[in-house]
């Protein structure tokens, strides 16, 4: 089988659906040496290297090519087709937006629906998504979400989608290099915060809730590890609680060395994110064996399935949910035990194994 894959995700440094992109290819290329992997970026900026797992069965496919001006045509018409760009079996949308097709079939995955209810907190780009997904969906020959909870959401918002949409779960990003302590980590204990910062994630709310757990008495330093934000305007933000670089330390964009230290050494996770489709950053956390405090949204109870505390976007009570995995030795060992055999039940093989057999389904009808 030839599989076409959208490696638009991979190019530049990779975040959450980079990674997701990334670990598939490579999973679904160990499994099936025999299948011919074809991975298609489509960008006008090939100047920056697409990073491919390094198989012999993957191919680097360059299409230089505007990508949003190729979105805006492939709403209206089916110019130019995917067949004029690249030959495979089945074609794997990867990160919403499909090309349009004459005959090969489209998997789409859909990560999450964060952006049709909170189009301002959002980029003009990912807004446009509600607008365009609809029509994508509809010539999508199967749909992938990361969670039932995301399934569900899909099906209320698009019925037509019910009779093909799968639930696949992902798994742990496997962390390459030599784990290495991060410049600016001291030897003070610390909770860790990881994955890009923006409004969806919702980093003010980890610091504010810093603030109540230092008042119950937890001395730890809040790292957070993740781009997306200017250091002035996360300076401003500990301004404007009382907190200091001793309290918050911010690294920005972190590789994958020194995100395996952090996991190995923080003595909790927080995630007060809103809403995750999946949340990856958790259960990488959950696996290393840390206890994780997150908020409870979108799909974050399911993924977590009872391993994590989790709370309502409060600050006072995620300070508490601090103290707690800070504090209570008894809770702490029941939050790692728990997580580790969760963490443990996510694997890059059962995802590529689950992806795999609806690439099958749809190229035998």
């Amino acid at each position: 089988m030839r599989i076409g894959y959208d490696g638009t995700p991979l190019i530049g440094q990779p975040t959450g659906i980079g990674n997701y992109t990334y670990d598939l290819i490579d999973a679904v290329a160990t499994l099936e040496p025999g299948f011919q992997l074809r991975v298609m970026p489509v960008s006008w900026r090939m100047s920056r290297a697409a990073n491919v797992p390094a198989a012999p069965n993957v191919e680097l496919v360059r299409r230089l090519a505007p990508a949003r001006p190729l979105r805006k045509m492939w709403q209206y018409a089916p110019v130019p087709p995917l067949e004029a760009l690249l030959r495979c079996d089945v074609f794997h949308a990867t990160n919403y937006v499909a090309p349009r097709s004459l005959r090969t079939p489209i998997v789409v995955s859909v990560h999450d629906l964060w952006f049709k209810d909170n189009p301002e907190r959002v980029g003009a780009a990912e807004a446009e998504l509600a607008t365009l997904l609809p029509g994508i969906l509809r010539r999508a020959s199967a749909i992938l979400t990361l969670s039932n909870y995301v399934r569900e959401s899909l099906i209320e918002w698009l019925p037509f989608t019910a009779d093909r949409t799968y639930p696949v779960p992902l798994a742990p990003h496997p962390r390459s290099g030599n784990a290495h302590r991060p410049a600016g980590v001291g030897e003070r204990p610390f909770v860790l915060s990881l994955g890009s910062i923006n409004q969806r994630k919702n980093l003010p709310l980890s610091l504010d809730a810093l603030v109540h757990a230092r008042r119950l008495g937890v001395e730890h330093q809040l790292v957070v590890a993740g781009g997306g934000a200017s250091r002035e305007s996360l300076a401003s933000e500990l301004v404007q609680r009382g907190l200091t670089s001793d309290d918050v330390v911010f690294l920005g964009y972190t590789d994958d060395g020194a995100v395996e230290w952090l996991l190995h050494n923080a003595e909790a996770f927080i995630s007060s994110s809103l809403h995750e489709g999946f949340g990856i950053p958790m259960i990488e956390a959950m696996s290393a064996g840390l206890p994780v405090v997150a908020v409870d949204g979108g799909a974050v109870a399911e993924v977590t399935a009872g391993a994590a505390l989790l709370t309502t976007p409060d600050a006072e009570e995620m300070g508490q949910a601090l103290q707690v995995v800070t504090h209570d030795e008894t809770r702490r060992g029941e939050l790692t035990e728990l997580g580790r055999k969760v963490g443990g039940t996510y694997s890059w093989e059962r995802t590529a194994r689950e992806t795999l057999a609806v690439y099958r389904k749809v190229v035998s009808h």
